[in-house]
């Protein structure tokens, strides 16, 4: 979609020194160059957003700097998957900025209980999406989790049935049983999810991690990359000091790309 002839866009450059160049009063360094771009209400441009206002999670919003300043929704794009397109992207060459309308993917919830009720509190005020699973109705509702975007009630069995998962999302098994504990896990251990953690003791875990591999015949890979005992060591005991956790294990996750 080309732009309409009254968009308005420029780029300016900043020294991040005092006396520089539209001083900012910073003292860190370095220079910074931005992009700005006047999103005017023409009805193109309120089309284009619109669309994303009911975009599927895998899109991308693209804004062409170049002179034409176009703007427009890129659902399931070829190259944008190719290029693994999680975290906004700036295409020199092309002159086109690339913005996901889920940067950081979903955080799925298996427990919907204290802690997992704390997670989404704390989560969805750090742009996490949260996804709470539980198979008892009222630890899977929207009253119980108002904060999340969804809500799924079912058998721990049957996640499949309910979900796919991609690479920038966020595994987090808190249930209300070990062996609650183990059938998320044997769905979602080998998902290509970048992250898979379960709340418990290192007895506890260390014998989920037995079964996993010698019942169900996970490989060594799949069982080395789950974060058990979860979460950062803080010192944590509440529903609430572990959500703090739990998030701050999430956060240096996503801070690493």
């Amino acid at each position: 979609m080309n732009a309409p002839e009254n968009a308005l866009t420029k780029t300016e450059g900043y020294t991040l020194l005092p006396d520089g160049r539209g001083d900012l009063k910073m003292i860190c360094g370095g220079d910074v160059t931005i992009y700005f771009r006047t999103l005017l209400p023409v009805p193109e441009i309120i089309a284009e957003f619109e669309k994303a206002e009911n975009a599927p999670r895998d899109s991308w919003f693209c804004i062409e700097t170049d002179e034409n300043g176009a703007i427009f929704l890129s659902e399931n794009s070829a190259e944008c998957k190719a290029k693994r397109l999680a975290k906004p992207y700036y295409d020199a060459e092309a002159k086109c900025l690339t913005y996901p309308m889920n940067p950081y993917g979903v955080v799925y919830i298996f427990g919907g209980g204290h802690v997992g009720r704390a997670l989404v509190k704390t989560l969805s005020q750090l742009s996490f999406e949260c996804v709470v699973y539980d198979d008892r109705e009222e630890y899977a509702s929207h009253e119980m989790h108002p904060a999340a975007v969804r809500t799924i009630c079912d058998k721990y069995t049957a996640i499949g049935e309910h979900i796919t998962f991609n690479a920038e999302d966020y595994v987090i098994v808190v249930t209300h049983g070990h062996s609650y504990d183990y059938d998320a896990l044997l769905q979602t251990i080998a998902s290509p999810a970048k992250y898979v953690g379960c709340m418990g003791s290192r007895r506890k875990t260390a014998v989920i991690r037995e079964r996993l591999k010698n019942e169900a015949g996970v490989s060594d890979a799949d069982i080395e990359r789950l974060h058990a005992p979860i979460g950062l060591k803080i010192g944590a005991e509440t529903p609430e000091e572990l959500a703090i956790s739990i998030a701050a294990e999430l956060i240096l996750i996503r801070s690493m790309g």
